[in-house]
């Protein structure tokens, strides 16, 4: 069994995490399903220290060769990448997946 990465989340990404609850929460006054939504990515996020590898590689080659990786937790796209020599994974955005990701990034 390999070790545990460490996460790291940046800022932006904190803020998109925030952002998506509030939207949910606040425009769809739908408190549950924003937590739920945010407890699945949660999960997933913390999922990937135990398998840094699991999510795929991004489709764009620029980002791809600076290594960005993403999982899709229901309608969103969690962008990160993983520093396998420090044995990191940095969670760099969470995205509504129907935003073209490569304008924002």
């Amino acid at each position: 069994m390999q070790n545990k990465y460490a996460l790291r989340i940046t800022h932006v990404a904190e803020a998109d995490i925030e952002d998506i609850f509030a939207y949910i929460f606040n425009s769809l006054s739908a408190s549950g399903a924003a937590k739920s939504l945010i407890d699945k990515i949660h999960d997933s996020i913390i999922g990937l220290c135990e398998y840094p590898f699991a999510g795929s590689m991004v489709d764009d080659e620029v980002l791809r060769m600076r290594g960005y990786r993403k999982i899709i937790v229901e309608r969103y796209i969690v962008l990160y990448r993983v520093n396998d020599n420090e044995q990191i994974v940095t969670i760099m955005r969470v995205i509504f997946g129907a935003r073209n990701y490569l304008e924002i990034l």
